[in-house]
């Protein structure tokens, strides 16, 4: 799959989720993508809402 020329191999980041009751939390996250316009990485900050059922799991970003 990393050979894929279709995969995206211009960005990195990480991000966790931290639950405030049973089904409700929320994510915090960064991203680093490469702006070939700056020839640079540009930084993303995430932060989003997740909501988790027992079959079901929703997040925003």
């Amino acid at each position: 799959m990393l050979l894929n020329p279709f995969y995206n191999h211009t960005s990195v980041g990480g991000a966790f989720e931290i639950n405030v009751s049973e089904g409700v939390g929320f994510g915090v996250g960064i991203n680093y993508e490469y702006n070939p316009w700056k020839r640079g990485m540009d930084r993303q900050i995430l932060f989003y809402p997740a909501i988790k059922n027992k079959n079901i799991k929703i997040g925003f970003n």
